[in-house]
């Protein structure tokens, strides 16, 4: 496996060293999703609901930079480093972006809020 981290490799380097070590058909869908000028929401979906059920009835849809920064306010309350607060708050949204709900956004009380220390 090809460590990103480290080493005298650019980042870029480092990124096409380890496409080139993916078979052609990974190479492509890797190409799809980590292209430049992909391009990144900034909104959710028309219908989108992150979960299987119905919106709760007084639901609202807010933007992702809204609910980013929503994130890190939250991380920094619990005095989490703010660097380390935006790595997270895009870790979190970028689940739900991809449609894995169980690892997004829903995941910062139960599983963030409610471990940190006091």
């Amino acid at each position: 496996m090809l460590s990103l981290r480290g080493g005298s490799q650019s980042k870029s380097e480092a990124f096409a060293a380890f496409r080139a070590k993916l078979p052609p058909e990974l190479q492509t869908e890797y190409d799809q999703v980590h292209a430049p000028e992909r391009d990144v929401p900034t909104s959710w979906a028309p219908g989108w609901y992150p979960t299987k059920d119905n919106p709760v009835e007084g639901s609202v849809k807010v933007s992702l930079q809204y609910m980013k920064e929503f994130i890190k306010d939250t991380f920094s309350a619990y005095h989490i480093p703010i660097d380390k607060a935006e790595v997270a708050a895009e870790v979190l949204i970028e689940a739900d972006r991809r449609g894995i709900s169980s690892h997004g956004i829903g995941r910062l009380k139960p599983i963030y809020c409610d471990r940190f220390q006091p």
